[in-house]
């Protein structure tokens, strides 16, 4: 069972099996099938979006400042800038489609709405601003990908202001 240390960021159900994942007192991620824990890494890091698809279950998240994500509880770790490799970058979602796998997150210099923008396809990395940014969500319907998130203002006077954007297949439009 959970204890009180325990933090549950993503749910799902396969079948009559309810999933969910985060990270467990220990801080390490975890996904917990009808209550039972399966912890993924014993490093720092945590669970951050769960799809079923293909009869299997995906996850997406961090470990140890990386982004990750798993397949059927084994571990890919996820591509970055070389000017990133000292960065926290978390994997926020996950989307599959067909047998492409869609991963999205942010690069955080320090608390806040994002330092980068990523989206990675197949493992496959690509930036999507050269600016301070954040991308939260991923959907793709047939060849469309959407990506949703922040990106900060160019406007005098709302510097460090993030806005919503969304992404269509890597081009940006205001939301």
């Amino acid at each position: 069972d959970a204890n009180a240390y325990d933090a549950a960021l993503a749910v799902c159900v396969k079948g009559s099996d309810v999933y969910y994942g985060g990270s467990n007192g220990d801080q390490h991620p975890v996904v917990w099938k009808n209550g039972t824990p399966q912890v993924l890494s014993n490093e720092y890091g945590c669970v951050t979006d769960l799809k079923t698809a293909n009869n299997k279950l995906y996850a997406c998240g961090y470990v140890a400042s990386k982004p990750v994500y798993w397949v059927d509880g084994q571990m890919v770790q996820l591509p970055v800038n070389s000017n990133d490799q000292y960065s926290l970058i978390k994997a926020n979602a996950i989307f599959v489609s067909g047998n492409d796998i869609y991963v999205v997150g942010t690069k955080y210099l320090h608390e806040g709405d994002g330092d980068g923008a990523y989206l990675w396809k197949n493992g496959t990395l690509q930036m999507l601003s050269d600016k301070p940014a954040g991308a939260r969500d991923v959907c793709v319907i047939g060849n469309t990908v959407y990506v949703v998130g922040s990106e900060e203002y160019e406007s005098p006077g709302y510097e460090g202001f993030h806005k919503s954007v969304m992404w269509v297949n890597g081009a940006i439009r205001d939301i």
